[in-house]
């Protein structure tokens, strides 16, 4: 079976579990967690793909580093993982619930590229305004990038965007090398 026929299996499976017991949230929010973790330290991609363990020890060890912040469907996803050696699907997967979660719970992601971190009001103002536009609840990432000077970027799905200084600027600058 391909890899990507069999995330997208795990990831309908861990959605409809989640659903039944009203933790779609708390599932997608320890999964985040998780595939962080799994892509940023090295030590926990060779503890996860190590063979030496079993499932069971894995899950032992994982409630240990993450305790009560990773939800037990997510850990027993990751005993299951291991046990059955498809440790290497579990950013397919991560990949594949985000997408079956956003289109059933109507979400648009949207990432906002400023010069500075926004204030609290900045953000929730941008995230109502997308809301209200759309007609969808809106979950925002948020990245600094120092090079823009004031405004902001927007990415909305394919959707891109440029209200930023710089962009203005270059915009300009377009304009006026074309006359």
């Amino acid at each position: 079976m391909k890899v990507e026929r069999k995330a997208k299996q795990y990831a309908a499976a861990l959605l409809d579990v989640s659903r039944t017991i009203n933790a779609v949230d708390e599932v997608h929010s320890s999964l985040s967690v998780l595939k962080e973790v799994y892509k940023k330290e090295a030590a926990f991609r060779a503890f996860f793909l190590s063979r030496r363990l079993t499932g069971d020890q894995k899950i032992e060890v994982l409630k240990a580093i993450l305790g009560e912040s990773c939800h037990s469907l997510i850990k027993t996803l990751f005993g299951i993982l291991s046990d059955n050696r498809e440790q290497n699907i579990l950013l397919d997967i991560a990949h594949a619930f985000e997408v079956l979660r956003t289109d059933e719970l109507q979400i648009l992601g949207a990432t906002i590229f400023t010069a500075e971190s926004p204030s609290k009001d900045d953000y929730n103002s941008i995230r109502e305004s997308l809301a209200k536009s759309t007609g969808k609840k809106v979950e925002i990432n948020s990245e600094v990038n120092p090079d823009l000077l004031g405004g902001l970027k927007l990415r909305l799905g394919n959707l891109f965007i440029d209200g930023s200084i710089k962009g203005q600027l270059d915009s300009l600058k377009r304009e006026l090398t074309i006359t």
